[in-house]
């Protein structure tokens, strides 16, 4: 299936793309608007999506209150995942759809009485028919036993700060010591894809971890959710990480002004892309520090080549149809990097996918009508604005211009930005830029997401009750205080 892992290659970062379409659910927000019909939507609804000869539950939570209005939550209670928010649901009469950018996949239904609804579940080439029947079910939590619990001995405040050359206006939460002077502060900022303040993905909550463990221990934090998430403005689809960046120094000029507090030196925790925004700011000296979670160290191309051979194999994937899928990838990322016309570029990625596609004659068969929409989803995702900017952009412009402190920590068992290959290239990129004050360390045993995991996949992730290992937390928090 050489069209279903050049679309695996996709997957950057933190965020859970097209992988496998039972796991890849992340529903980011559903708001339901007013329709005399929705009124009977309240309720949670149970319902089984069969794949393959498997059969998993999946529990739509809906809700509405006059100042939220609709709201859902996806539960996939045989994957241990809970809590999955959702967006952007429109009802029509008796039908209701909905698109989920963050997965390429589409969302249709219609309400059939007050305790049924029939729906489908697009993604890629492959649709599900889902019947959901209002139930009396109680959700299962989650075990996430690092999750903070009130009373907190810091102080926690609702804040919003502007990017004022971009127009975007950014929400968030800083929570700091109720007493001290001279506190550093930390700017968490996200991975890849939408995300909250909390970076939140299948009821694990790193951001809100980290925020509380170094706020228990004498440091400020301010995490906020990315532009168009939450409770910010802005558009996240056509911005690039060079937009994300600048939305990370409005934050760090906004942690510099405050008076709630005596603030100290301002730094930045990143994870993911967010590390290769912490590189760009910390290139410019925006940041007083920077803390690198399983940053780049080479090129977007490069990354995503190491990310989908380490992925295929861990899925089983044949050497062969690695080696297909590694250089049809290796041919396309090229042409991304050197075709500026997006006409030309998309005809030429499309000829590239086609040739591995299944061969359909029949251009009217709901099989060609998949196929053909996958390959344009594929397309315009490779030509999106973000992705040409990643796959173009090395690292080696920002590191190798960092003089600032400088703690960059890679997991062993991370198969989305791999720490070997990686971190040896920060390291040789900071000697060159004759930093005297850096530490680069592999975490043994843990994932992209630093739990302590078996294999690294990312079907471990919702299943792990750990958020983050303990001496990741400390080895931020230490680092931190030496150089406040």
């Amino acid at each position: 299936m050489i069209i279903d892992w050049i679309n695996n290659l996709k997957v950057y970062m933190k965020t859970i793309r097209s992988l496998v379409v039972l796991f890849s659910i992340l529903l980011m927000g559903i708001a339901f608007p007013q329709h005399a019909k929705a009124k009977h939507l309240a309720g949670d609804y149970l319902g089984k999506l069969s794949f393959n000869g498997t059969s998993l539950r999946i529990v739509f939570h809906f809700t509405h209150s006059d100042s939220a209005g609709w709201q859902a939550t996806l539960d996939s209670p045989d994957q241990k995942v809970f809590g999955l928010k959702g967006e952007n649901f429109s009802v029509k009469g008796d039908s209701f759809s909905a698109g989920f950018k963050m997965v390429g996949g589409s969302l249709t239904g219609k309400i059939i009485t007050d305790s049924l609804l029939k729906c489908v579940w697009s993604q890629n080439s492959m649709k599900f028919q889902i019947e959901l029947k209002k139930t009396q079910y109680v959700p299962e939590k989650p075990a996430r036993p690092q999750t903070p619990k009130k009373p907190y001995p810091y102080t926690e405040q609702g804040i919003s700060f502007e990017n004022k050359e971009a127009g975007v206006k950014l929400a968030g939460t800083l929570t700091y010591p109720k007493e001290g002077t001279n506190i550093p502060v930390v700017v968490l900022v996200t991975g890849s894809g939408p995300q909250n303040r909390d970076e939140e993905i299948f009821g694990h909550q790193p951001f809100w971890v980290i925020a509380d463990y170094l706020s228990r221990n004498g440091i400020a934090v301010l995490r906020y959710d990315d532009r168009g998430v939450g409770a910010s403005t802005g558009d996240f689809s056509t911005s690039t990480t060079l937009d994300f960046a600048e939305d990370a120094a409005a934050a760090i000029a906004f942690a510099r002004e405050q008076t709630y507090f005596k603030p100290g030196k301002v730094g930045i925790i990143g994870h993911s892309e967010g590390g290769l925004i912490a590189e760009l700011l910390a290139s410019r000296n925006v940041c007083d520090f920077a803390v690198l979670l399983a940053a780049p160290g080479v090129s977007g191309d490069r990354i995503l080549l190491q990310q989908g051979a380490l992925m295929g194999k861990a899925t089983g994937a044949s050497a062969e149809n690695l080696a297909k899928a590694t250089e049809i990838s290796r041919e396309i990322y090229t042409a991304i990097k050197t075709e500026k016309d997006i006409a030309k570029l998309s005809t030429l990625i499309e000829s590239k996918i086609r040739a591995q596609s299944p061969k359909l004659s029949d251009t009217t068969s709901a099989a060609y009508q998949q196929v053909a929409a996958s390959i344009k989803a594929q397309i315009a995702q490779l030509t999106s604005p973000w992705y040409r900017f990643f796959i173009n952009f090395d690292p080696e412009q920002a590191l190798k211009n960092i003089t600032v402190p400088v703690l960059a920590l890679g997991g062993s068992k991370d198969l989305q930005v791999p720490a070997d290959s990686n971190l040896t290239v920060i390291q040789k990129y900071l000697e060159l830029a004759g930093n005297k004050h850096f530490e680069v360390k592999k975490i043994e045993g843990v994932n992209h997401l630093f739990q302590s995991a078996i294999t690294g996949y990312l079907n471990e992730y919702a299943q792990i009750e750990e958020t983050i290992k303990p001496e990741v937390l400390m080895l931020m928090k230490d680092f931190i205080i030496r150089y406040k």
